[in-house]
């Protein structure tokens, strides 16, 4: 039986998110590395999420050579340690005075909620 939602009756249903802790550490991001990125950006949305407008959709090897040819960009493959696997990719770009995090994106899909 279902109640009426009223101001004095609320239905909730709870939901647990498996809590997902691995150890990673990064490797240089070089040119063996490109397939996976551009595997992992499979639509323009994503692309926008991670690269904003810099990039166009479809990722190409040249677009990722002349992002990794910018003196203030270093990028990183972010490994699993257990499983040695690529999981995915992330940036720091240097800034006048600070570093920033930048175009953060896990590919393995086994890791995403």
């Amino acid at each position: 039986q279902t109640l009426p939602i009223t101001k004095q009756t609320v239905l909730l249903k709870t939901v647990t998110l498996p809590e997902i802790f691995i150890m990673i550490r990064l490797e240089k991001f070089g040119r063996e590395d490109y397939a996976n990125l551009i595997s992992w950006i499979d639509s323009p949305e994503i692309l926008v999420q991670i690269a904003g407008w810099q990039m166009t959709y479809p990722v190409t090897v040249q677009q990722l050579d002349i992002s990794q040819s910018d003196k203030n960009r270093f990028a990183f493959t972010i490994i699993n340690t257990e499983t040695g696997k690529s999981i995915g990719h992330c940036e720091l770009y240097l800034l006048e005075n600070s570093a920033k995090i930048d175009r953060v994106i896990i590919g393995d899909r086994s890791l995403k909620t």
